[in-house]
């Protein structure tokens, strides 16, 4: 057996990391020592070994002392010990990697810690008090915020200045008034930490709190953002005024506080495009030559900024933005506020611009933007057009722009041209001439039947056109589905079993049974779920004798999509047969089967979860512990508890975390007798988590 002494001063990395793993299993006072050596290890994997360690050191050491009569004094003091241990390691000069090591077992801690570190505060050398206060802040503990907030009003500077950092990571209604008060200190680097950490914190500040502070030419910046995250109207001026001033950094603050603003109260855009109408032109220069520059952040702010100004000159460059897929939702949106202005540059963009991509992009803002203004019949007709040309060109992106575009303005002669071009190569292209039928069948049924005389459902065009044939509907719909069913390519079979649904009828459900021995396994299970979403005229589930048929499938995805279908269909017969599949032995079926159980209200579901906790696959017994938390059965708890004992440690953590939803003091007490013994780390997250969320 090797010396962990000498270990841990080998020359070897590796030896003394495995030396720092071990001090899980030897005495306590001996693991003390050592781990200590480990966390000022010169190599940091050692140290970060070292760091969860101490925490599983001191875990144990709770739960032993815990459990342990008040006459064992030793295993009383250890976990207190290790902490004072943790805090002289903080508080040395000597050795950073210790320190920072340190700082990170007690962020581990947790709350746990935080009475010793209140109580170091005032007795730790000036100092070392301020990595004190930063370790208080990384724990927490309901006295934290409170004391930190003290120590932030203290006179030492370098104190203050970590307590006002610590409250920054702590949040919460305390560090915010706290820094808030900080915004009227004597103190400008005061100030600046209170503004940083109340825009860290996303803190909403009233408007007068930050006034003083914007004409401070060292804290304007900060208050700009601050200011911008508030969605304060008010914040409007400011920031215009700052995009006027000349300076490019301040510039670039105030274009990231206008789109900040714009996001936080979009409607904030109006007010923002008649300011911005008049900005300076060197303002506007300087935003143009932002839109093009390398910072892909500046060029979708410069983007929103010029949009918001109407600036003619900079659409080409905005639509570039948008085409390469970066452009701020804000930016979009106030470019349709430009109205049917917008429509015919971009429709001039579309027949004059060299990129195709920008082309493709400009059509579809038009075709966009038209929708929203169709009053405006001559912009109409000219959008269409431009959408007939696109649909007939060579390049594919312009295609898959026309026949986007149709999706909104076809009409019935633009029937045919989209059935043709379902016939791409190109699969988006196919889907979104698709989608355009589908949306011309709802206006123009007789014109998109006509079109399809004679197509059969083949290929990718096939399982396209099989939703638009569901569209179109009747009887020769049905013909041609049923036909889909019998191609070599599965998607396609797929796609006509899903359209077959959306037709409905007793028809439609004896073709799709036939699916269900289909040679593919995910045609098989598209046609279950297909059965389960049938209904006839009247609103009826029909597919419910098939699916039954389909339970005794040898095909476990396709039991699995059977049980959920029926869940779908709300018949109380199929109750019988989903309860035999809960004893299942592959998890999927049996998971499926609990799920439609649930939905059909099964009245002896509470025997069925319960004996679904025994279940061997573990996804199964957390299914179970979700239904039995979601129930208001007085067991619940009980039940719940079983979970705690199970072997897998996800089992364990998930019963934890639904034992502290439930907010009973008999959850509250299963999960302290639990915390005594359990010895996963990750559990034992859970199980705290769960305890606080008690409180």
């Amino acid at each position: 057996m090797t010396d962990p002494h000498n270990d841990l001063r080998s020359e070897h990395t590796e030896t003394r990391r495995n030396a720092v793993v071990a001090l899980r299993d030897v005495p306590q006072e001996t693991a003390m020592e050592l781990v200590m050596l480990g966390l000022g290890d010169r190599d940091w994997r050692v140290r970060k070994e070292a760091v969860w360690v101490t925490a599983e050191l001191y875990r144990k050491a709770q739960r032993s002392e815990s459990a342990s009569p008040a006459t064992d004094a030793s295993r009383r003091t250890f976990a207190d010990t290790l902490l004072n241990q943790l805090i002289d390691a903080l508080c040395q000069s000597d050795n950073v990697g210790l320190r920072n090591s340190a700082l990170e077992a007690l962020t581990h801690v947790g709350p746990d810690a935080s009475a010793q570190l209140i109580a170091a505060i005032g007795e730790v050398p000036p100092a070392a008090r301020k990595f004190v206060i930063e370790a208080l802040g990384a724990a927490g503990g309901s006295q934290a915020a409170q004391i930190l907030s003290q120590a932030a009003e203290g006179s030492d500077p370098n104190s203050a200045a970590s307590a006002l950092e610590a409250l920054t990571r702590l949040g919460g209604p305390v560090a915010e008034s706290t820094l808030r008060k900080k915004l009227a200190a004597p103190d400008p680097f005061q100030r600046m930490a209170a503004l940083d950490g109340l825009a860290r914190l996303d803190a909403v500040v009233p408007w007068q709190e930050l006034v003083p502070l914007l004409h401070d030419r060292l804290l304007h910046r900060a208050a700009l953002r601050v200011l911008s995250g508030s969605g304060s109207p008010k914040a409007v001026d400011p920031l215009v005024q700052a995009l006027d001033e000349g300076s490019p950094s301040l510039s670039a603050s105030a274009a990231s506080g206008v789109a900040r603003l714009v996001r936080a109260n979009p409607k904030t855009i109006d007010a923002f495009s008649i300011r911005l109408a008049n900005m300076k032109p060197s303002s506007r220069e300087s935003l143009r030559t932002l839109l093009h520059g390398s910072s892909e952040r500046a060029r979708q702010e410069a983007a929103l900024l010029l949009t918001l100004a109407r600036d003619l000159h900079s659409l080409q460059g905005i639509v570039r933005v948008a085409a390469e897929g970066i452009i701020l939702p804000s930016a979009l949106i106030a470019l349709a506020r430009w109205g049917v202005d917008a429509i015919a540059p971009l429709l001039d963009l579309f027949d004059n611009h060299d990129s195709m991509r920008v082309r493709a992009h400009a059509l579809e803002l038009a075709a966009d933007i038209a929708a929203q203004n169709a009053d405006h019949t001559r912009a109409i007709d000219q959008v269409r057009q431009r959408l007939r040309r696109a649909l007939s060109s060579e390049n594919p992106e312009l295609q898959l722009s026309g026949a986007r575009g149709l999706t909104i303005w076809a009409q019935p002669e633009d029937a045919k041209p989209l059935v043709d071009l379902c016939r791409n190569t190109n699969d988006a292209i196919t889907r979104a001439s698709a989608e355009a039928l589908c949306a011309l069948a709802r206006t123009a049924q007789e014109s998109v039947a006509e079109s399809l005389v004679g197509i059969t459902l083949k290929g990718t065009a096939g399982a396209a056109l099989a939703n638009v044939f569901a569209e179109v509907g009747g009887d020769t719909a049905l013909e041609q589905l049923q036909a889909g069913l019998a191609d070599e390519d599965p998607a396609v079979r797929k796609s006509c079993l899903d359209a077959l649904a959306r037709i409905g009828a007793e028809r439609a459900a004896e073709i799709i049974g036939f699916a269900l021995a289909d040679e593919d396994v995910d045609v098989r299970t598209s046609a279950a779920r297909a059965l389960g979403q049938l209904r006839d005229s009247a609103g009826r589930p029909v597919g419910g004798p098939r699916l039954l048929l389909a339970l005794q499938s040898d095909t476990p995805a396709v039991q699995a999509a059977a049980a959920r279908a029926l869940g779908q269909t709300g018949d109380a017969s199929a109750a019988e047969p989903l309860r035999e599949l809960v004893r299942n032995p592959y998890g999927g079926v049996a998971v499926a089967a609990l799920e439609a159980l649930r939905q059909l209200r099964d009245p002896v579901l509470d025997a069925v979860l319960v004996e679904a906790l025994g279940h061997a696959d573990e996804e199964v017994v957390k299914e179970s512990l979700r239904a039995i938390a979601s129930s208001n059965d007085v067991r619940a708890v009980a039940r719940l508890a079983v979970g705690l004992e199970h072997g897998a440690w996800h089992v364990r953590a998930l019963a934890a975390q639904l034992l502290g939803i439930r907010r009973e003091d008999a959850a509250r007490n299963v999960l302290l007798e639990r915390d005594r013994v359990e010895v996963d780390h990750m559990v034992q997250a859970a199980i705290r988590a769960a305890l606080e969320q008690e409180l």
